[in-house]
């Protein structure tokens, strides 16, 4: 029973760790396709830097929206 479950864990483990490797992969792709650069003394971007910035886009931008939202009923 307990070489079963061992070899059960090793095989979630590994696979596990696969799925990290892709998601860190896609997650590199993903910032390579935004244009993200890492910061100064990093080697890649990490996901604080990629998420810090596009939540400062996505707040600009919901800011944008709200003004011209208010402009266009306005005008109406």
């Amino acid at each position: 029973m307990y070489l079963f479950l061992n070899s059960t864990a090793k095989t979630e483990l590994e696979m596990q760790e696969k799925q990290l490797a892709d998601t860190q992969k896609i997650f590199l792709e993903l910032s390579l396709s935004f244009s993200v650069k890492p910061k100064a003394g990093e080697k890649e971007v990490s996901p604080n830097t990629f998420f810090s910035i596009w939540h400062e886009f996505s707040s600009d931008f919901k800011e944008q929206w709200k003004k011209q939202n208010k402009l266009l009923l306005q005008e109406r």
